[in-house]
């Protein structure tokens, strides 16, 4: 760290490369250690992510946090019954399937919310929700704040 604040101080030739490389390499110490840490008992999107099924499942989400997905339909994408899906899910992730997306969306709103200048509503749509009031009152009970005065802080 203190050599990244000194190539950025410095100004020298090449520090943004530098500096994107390096960003790149502490992502992955952050993962290395905590693997490190990480035990078989732990739920959570890493283990997840191990799981074929389950994987597929977590990509489809990310990938298309907008689609209209349910248990079943995630549970169809990915070639398992909707009661093996959602146990396995839960087990793997420790939260259920539309607990995790919507939070996802939720999160994914958020970045939305700090990074443009689009209206509520069309965030809302890009996220998954049918209207701008559901998706208020998601981000509100998860936030505790509705999007706009999220926004404005």
């Amino acid at each position: 760290m203190r050599y990244a604040a000194g190539e950025l101080t410095a100004g020298r030739f090449a520090s943004s490369n530098l500096m994107s490389r390096l960003s790149e390499l502490l992502f992955v110490e952050a993962m290395r250690q905590y693997s490190v840490t990480y035990t078989d008992q732990d739920g959570g999107w890493l283990k997840g992510i191990a799981d074929p099924k389950i994987g597929r499942a977590l990509a489809s989400i990310h990938h298309n946090v907008g689609l209209p997905w349910s248990a079943e339909s995630l549970a169809r994408e990915v070639s398992m019954s909707r009661s093996a899906f959602v146990d396995r899910f839960t087990t793997l992730i420790g939260v259920p399937p539309i607990r995790y997306l919507t939070i996802w969306r939720l999160q994914a709103a958020k970045v939305s919310l700090r990074e443009t200048r689009k209206p509520i509503d069309q965030i809302a749509e890009e996220v998954g929700y049918g209207s701008g009031e559901a998706f208020s009152r998601a981000f509100r009970r998860e936030f505790g704040l509705a999007p706009a005065r999220w926004r404005q802080r």
